[in-house]
């Protein structure tokens, strides 16, 4: 992937809120079972407005299994293991880094 690809992509995984609730919970763990990030992102989403109830969670964990989850695999942020119920991060830290996203658009529009 060149530079140009390599960032849009950071920024299509971005662009979605699903998307930065798994990569920033992935930021700080390599292996998670797929109920454990549905906890995580439905928190997060709904800390907000108050306390999530289940149909919150039920919504999450759609929208990850069907959506937000195949297309990070399919960036190659994460593997997900539908069988194992399992989300392996192939997140690289500097990726999502401020300073290092902001030299890298500087350096792939030269």
């Amino acid at each position: 992937m060149n530079e140009t690809a390599d960032i849009d992509a950071v920024f299509e995984a971005l662009a979605d809120e699903y998307g930065r609730y798994v990569l920033r919970y992935l930021t700080e763990h390599d292996t998670v079972t797929f109920d454990e990030l549905c906890d995580a992102v439905t928190g997060w989403k709904h800390a907000v407005d108050g306390v999530a109830d289940w149909d919150d969670r039920r919504h999450t964990a759609i929208r990850l299994h069907h959506a937000t989850l195949p297309k990070l695999d399919r960036m190659g942020f994460v593997v997900y293991d539908v069988d194992e119920r399992l989300v392996i991060s192939r997140v690289d830290d500097r990726l999502l880094d401020d300073s290092t996203l902001v030299e890298r658009l500087q350096t792939a529009y030269e």
